[in-house]
């Protein structure tokens, strides 16, 4: 496991203004949580060998990572939206 990065140097620092937030959602939440996703779903395109009980569990991690993602994605929006930065792609 990596060691924390620069989320846990921020504890300590002023809160963000609202354009270091879009960058912190973009990096710090929204990159880890794609690695998960895409994970969890390489998992179940392979999932043959997988009891009901895992494939269900992974699923739900599917499920969850995904709600995260709309969460960030509509916290980018927002963060755009009041500091005039063009949405991403």
């Amino acid at each position: 496991m990596k060691p924390p990065g620069k989320i846990g140097a921020r504890r300590c620092a002023p809160p963000p203004d609202l354009e270091e937030l879009g960058t912190i959602l973009r990096h710090e939440i929204n990159n880890p949580l794609t690695g998960i996703l895409g994970n969890a779903e390489l998992v179940l395109a392979g999932s043959d060998g997988l009891s009901a009980d895992v494939r269900r569990r992974v699923e739900t991690i599917v499920g969850l990572a995904v709600r995260l993602r709309d969460v960030v994605r509509n916290l980018e929006q927002v963060v755009n939206e009041r500091t005039g930065q063009p949405p991403r792609p």
